[in-house]
């Protein structure tokens, strides 16, 4: 299973965020694992995004467990960093609803400072609750004009201002 957790912590600079993803989703063999190739494509456009940015940085470790990758922007930040890590959220958030045996996503809001926490181990994560998701209701659902699938907004998450 394909552990994810997403941070924020509100400092005196503003918002500072994480996101962390530990393990493989064991949905299918390597190299078939379609929410393996998902996860880590949004991680990789979250890294690929970061680049650059002033107090952002990248990590990537070998865990026994499997593959390890952190994104962190530190405060203060633009506000489109703080849109991208929204939408590599949303994006988890979907794959855990839709592959719950495979993807487990926790969000810690306000949490205790990052300073020598370079590392989401597995022993921290399993106290973590799972983000549980409200059930669609018919009149928020609706659908994709080229497939027919069901989409919805995941609920908890912010609205983006317009």
């Amino acid at each position: 299973m394909m552990k994810v957790i997403y941070s924020e912590m509100d400092t005196p600079a503003g918002m500072s965020c994480r996101l962390e993803a530990v393990g493989h989703a064991g949905y299918a063999p390597a190299g078939q694992d379609i929410v393996c190739a998902g996860a880590s494509t949004v991680m990789q456009g979250l890294v690929y995004l970061m680049a650059g940015e002033e107090n952002a940085r990248s990590d990537a470790f070998d865990e026994t467990d499997g593959p390890h990758v952190a994104v962190q922007a530190d405060a203060p930040c633009a506000e489109w960093v703080q849109g991208a890590f929204e939408l590599a959220k949303a994006c988890f958030v979907l794959l855990s609803e839709r592959y719950p045996e495979n993807v487990r996503f926790a969000l810690l809001l306000n949490s205790t400072p990052w300073h020598g926490r370079q590392r989401l181990s597995a022993e921290r994560f399993s106290g973590l609750p799972a983000l549980r998701l409200q059930p669609a209701r018919s009149s928020a659902q609706t659908s994709c004009s080229r497939c027919g699938s069901g989409l919805r907004r995941p609920s908890g998450l912010r609205s983006a201002s317009r």
